[in-house]
């Protein structure tokens, strides 16, 4: 951490923003990756790249990286990046995972601002992969009727095969509905204050959109509900520490959290403007939350060209 702060002072000139590859790279020494946090720096940044005329999403707020902090567990440098968009509005991303000590992990994923034919035939494809179509058209009778596939996610290199599916719940759909719709009805009582806590207001579960994650590789319980209602929020100190508290109360680092958290901030040329915590996903097995990934968004590129109209209505959003 002492080595990453100095660092920072150092490459901050008066008016300057962190180039993305700086980022990555005093992420990685905060993260325990010492040496290696070059090679993880540059291995990220090769994978960036997003067309003009790019479609864009709320939760990253057309910016190129996120940054994400994994409750429990040890430090880690887990970053997103976009790979290009397609036809359709359809947004690619890479995941990359490092920590000290062991093989990268490296995960694609795609993002579908509505459900159609194609993004229907790529979940099966993904799930066929991993042994999972008929667990994907199981889970889509009982979800789909009331919210449509939003993602697929899949692992490249650094372990077996796995992949998830996630769909997005109509705007008044309660997720504790959707939770019971799946036999984990008790999975929502135990969430509910946790998302209150980081989010410092009482939830009202049916202004969503929120967001449910299923792995496609295996029938384990876990099951993941995201929101990017964490956007919202003022980028004041109280949110950054309402993260640290619930990091530790999780099991995790939370020390790490903060400062990733102003790591980030500090590349941001509009601090205050853009936000920097702006999605969570959470882990629920029974009536337990084990579990919880943040994503922080890293600033877009300036000028960032005006939000279309043909993008309002490709909404990525949670």
């Amino acid at each position: 951490m002492t080595e990453a702060t100095a660092l920072a002072a150092e490459t901050l000139a008066p008016g300057r923003a962190l180039e993305l590859s700086e980022l990555v790279y005093l992420a990685g020494l905060m993260a325990g990756l010492g040496a290696g946090s070059r090679s993880a720096a540059n291995r990220v940044m090769r994978d960036i790249n997003i067309p003009d005329g790019a479609h864009r999403s709320c939760i990253e707020g057309g910016g190129q990286m996120m940054f994400a902090l994994l409750a429990p567990g040890a430090r880690s440098l887990r970053v997103l990046t976009r790979c290009g968009s397609e036809p359709e509005g359809i947004l690619n991303w890479r995941r990359a995972y490092f920590i000290a000590g062991a093989e990268p992990e490296c995960w694609r994923a795609e993002f579908y601002p509505r459900e159609t034919a194609e993004s229907w035939n790529r979940a099966v494809s993904v799930a066929e992969r991993v042994g999972g179509g008929e667990r994907l058209r199981r889970l889509h009778a009982t979800l789909g009727p009331r919210s449509q596939i939003y993602s697929v996610s899949w692992l490249v290199s650094g372990g077996h095969p796995q992949a998830t599916v996630s769909w997005r719940l109509d705007r008044t759909y309660d997720p504790s509905e959707a939770l019971s719709a799946l036999g984990r009805r008790a999975s929502w009582t135990a969430a509910q204050p946790i998302w209150e806590g980081l989010f410092g207001f009482v939830l009202q579960r049916r202004h969503g959109p929120w967001s449910i994650q299923l792995p496609l590789h295996t029938d384990e319980s876990r099951v993941r509900v995201g929101s990017s209602r964490w956007t919202l929020r003022i980028e004041d100190p109280a949110k950054r520490q309402r993260l640290a508290r619930l990091v530790e109360r999780l099991g995790g680092d939370p020390r790490f959290a903060e400062g990733l958290y102003k790591l980030v901030q500090s590349a941001n040329p509009s601090a205050g403007m853009t936000p920097v915590g702006r999605a969570v996903e959470m882990d629920l097995i029974g009536d337990q939350v084990t579990g919880a990934e943040f994503y922080l968004g890293a600033a877009p590129p300036r000028p960032l060209r005006a939000f279309r109209e043909q993008d309002q209505l490709l909404d990525h959003c949670h």
